[in-house]
């Protein structure tokens, strides 16, 4: 019976130290996925971070901005390359506008300044007869300022200068002797 007494306390104590063992085989193992999670989401996180903050920076009007893709060819590899390529045309792109806005402004000003010396009253009109243009001459004729002028209908300003358009539809230049 001491010896059955002795083999029972001895088979606790070992089921005890197994337990222990077993308990801290789990919480190492735990720990270990723990790890392994937060590299592997390191991992994804930090290309999205970075790849936010440039986004951020392209709304804040600078396109020059890049992103080194990551080394490996995954989803987010394939993203940063495609934002790579949407911010060089949007660049491309905004780049033309300001040429061909800069081009439209010279053109404006250059007709400007050859209607303020003509003497006689020129007009420019859209296709809807809405006024784009009046040089001096004009402005003394109709009686009103080429800021009050412009955009308002030719119909309302000037009735019998309407009149004289054809009618095609097509912009015109009305000139007054």
């Amino acid at each position: 019976l001491a010896d059955y007494n002795g083999l029972f306390q001895r088979s606790q104590q070992l089921q005890l130290q197994f337990n222990g063992a077993l308990y801290l085989g789990s919480l190492l193992l735990l720990a270990l996925a723990v790890v392994a999670a937060i590299v592997v989401a390191d991992r994804i996180v930090r290309p999205l971070g970075t790849l936010i903050g440039a986004t951020r920076t392209a709304a804040g009007g600078d396109l020059s901005v890049r992103v080194t893709p990551p080394a490996s060819n995954d989803e987010i590899s394939v993203l940063t390359r495609a934002f790579n390529r949407m911010t060089e045309q949007l660049q491309g792109q905004t780049g033309a506008l300001v040429n061909v806005n800069e081009q439209l402004e010279a053109r404006r000003s250059f007709i400007e300044a050859v209607l303020s010396g003509v003497s006689s009253a020129v007009v420019s009109v859209d296709t809807d007869h809405r006024i784009l243009l009046v040089n001096a001459a004009a402005e003394r004729l109709i009686g009103q300022s080429a800021e009050t002028l412009t955009g308002q209908s030719l119909t309302d300003v000037a009735p019998e200068l309407a009149r004289l358009l054809t009618g095609d539809g097509r912009g015109a230049v009305v000139q007054l002797a």
